[in-house]
C-alpha cells in the first residue's frame, strides 16, 4: 500500500477462528481512528440494552441494519446520543475486552473513536461467539448485506468485497477526512461460517485521492486472498474442518 501512497500508515491482521492462529499481522497494536466502523460498539450497545434481543420488524430495526448495511451517518448520531455517546465506548470496550480503545475528546465525535486492528479483531470475535445467536445474527445479518452504495453516496465496496468477489463476506467499511488526512479502512469476516477475521486500517496523507486509496486496500486484500479462499492452507492450519470459534476443539 505505501507503494502505491507514498507516507500511508497501515495496521493489519488476519486472525483464523477455526484455528485460533494469525494468518498475517502488521503493526496490530497501532492506533487509528475508527470512522464509521465505531458503529458496531453502537449496534452492540443497542442490542446490550435491550437484553440482546432484537428489536421486532419495523423502523427501529431497519434504522438499525441501515445504519450497518449502509452505514448511515444520521442513524448513527442518534444512537450514539441516546446510549449515552462515550459511554457506547466504555461499556464495550469492558464488555469486550478491548484493551486499547478508547472514547473520543470531543464527545458527540464518534467517528474520532480510537482503535486497532487487535482490538478490532476481538471486537468481531465477541460478536461471532460471545453474544446471544439472536443478536449476532442481526449484526452479522447487516454486514453480510452492505450495501456497495453507502447512506452518503460513497462507493463501500473498496477493500474485502471487491479483493474477494466470490468469498462469503460480512463488512464494516470506514472513512472520512480529519486533520487534512484521510482515513480509510476495510474490516470484516470473511470465508464460510465466518471463518477468517480480516481488519485493514489506513490514513493517507493531505491530497490523497479516495479513489487511489481504496484501490491500494482493495490490493492489499487481494494479496491475502490465497490464505483466505482456499487456494492454500495458512501455514500451521490443521484444515478447513474445525469449526469456528474458541470454543472448537483444539485438535479436530
Amino acid at each position: 500500500m505505501s507503494g502505491r501512497v507514498p507516507g500511508s500508515r497501515v495496521g493489519l491482521t488476519v486472525h483464523d477462528r477455526a484455528t485460533g492462529r494469525t494468518v498475517a499481522e502488521h503493526d496490530p497494536g497501532g492506533r487509528f481512528y475508527t470512522a464509521s466502523v465505531v458503529k458496531l460498539a453502537i449496534a452492540g450497545r443497542v442490542l446490550r440494552t435491550a437484553g440482546w434481543r432484537p428489536p421486532p420488524p419495523g423502523p427501529e430495526r431497519e434504522r438499525l441494519v441501515r445504519m450497518l448495511a449502509a452505514s448511515d451517518d444520521p442513524v448513527a448520531s442518534v444512537l450514539w446520543s441516546r446510549y449515552g455517546g462515550p459511554a457506547v465506548v466504555h461499556r464495550t470496550a469492558a464488555e469486550a475486552g478491548l484493551r486499547a480503545t478508547t472514547a473520543p475528546a470531543e464527545p458527540a465525535e464518534w467517528e474520532l473513536t480510537v482503535t486497532t486492528p487487535r482490538d478490532l479483531r476481538i471486537l468481531y470475535t465477541y460478536i461471532t461467539d460471545e453474544i446471544p445467536a439472536p443478536a449476532a445474527d442481526l449484526v452479522l445479518g447487516a454486514l453480510s448485506g452492505a450495501q456497495a452504495t453507502a447512506a452518503d453516496g460513497i462507493d463501500q465496496s473498496f477493500g474485502i468485497p471487491s479483493a474477494l468477489p466470490d468469498t462469503e463476506t460480512a463488512v464494516k467499511q470506514g472513512w472520512m477526512r480529519v486533520d487534512g488526512e484521510l482515513v480509510l479502512h476495510t474490516t470484516g469476516l470473511v470465508g464460510a461460517d465466518h471463518r477468517y477475521v480480516v481488519v485493514l486500517l489506513s490514513r493517507h496523507p493531505a491530497g490523497t485521492d479516495l479513489t487511489t486509496a481504496a484501490t491500494a486496500l482493495t490490493e492489499g486484500v487481494a494479496a491475502l486472498a490465497p490464505a483466505l479462499t482456499g487456494t492454500r492452507t495458512p501455514s500451521g492450519s490443521p484444515g478447513s474442518d474445525c469449526p469456528p470459534g474458541p470454543r472448537a476443539e483444539e485438535t479436530c
